[in-house]
C-alpha cells in the first residue's frame, strides 16, 4: 500500500490517503470513466484540484499502476483538469 499518511484520533490510528491517491483509485475502479463529457459529469472541481494536488506526486503514484489504458485516462484526465481549472 502508498499514497497515505498516518493520523492519530485518540487511541486509534487512521490511514488517509493523499488526494492524488485518492483520484487515482477512484479513476481505478471507474474505467468507463475515460472522456472529457464523463469528466465534465463529475462536476469535479479543477481548480481546487489543482491547488490541493501534487501533479507530480500524481503521475508517481500513476507509475504503480501497471495499465497503460488506466495511465492514459488518467493522462486525459490531468490535461482535462488543466484546461478546466
Amino acid at each position: 500500500m502508498f499514497g497515505y499518511t498516518l493520523k492519530k484520533i485518540g487511541n486509534l490510528t487512521y490511514k488517509i490517503a493523499d488526494i492524488e491517491k485518492a483520484v487515482l483509485d477512484f479513476f481505478y475502479f471507474k474505467p468507463y470513466l475515460n472522456m472529457g463529457k464523463d469528466f465534465e459529469d463529475l462536476r469535479f472541481d479543477c481548480h481546487e484540484f489543482l491547488e490541493q494536488a501534487d501533479i507530480k506526486r500524481f503521475n508517481k503514484y500513476l507509475k504503480q499502476y501497471p495499465s497503460l489504458k488506466f495511465q492514459k485516462q488518467m493522462t486525459d484526465f490531468i490535461s482535462y483538469v488543466q484546461r478546466n481549472a
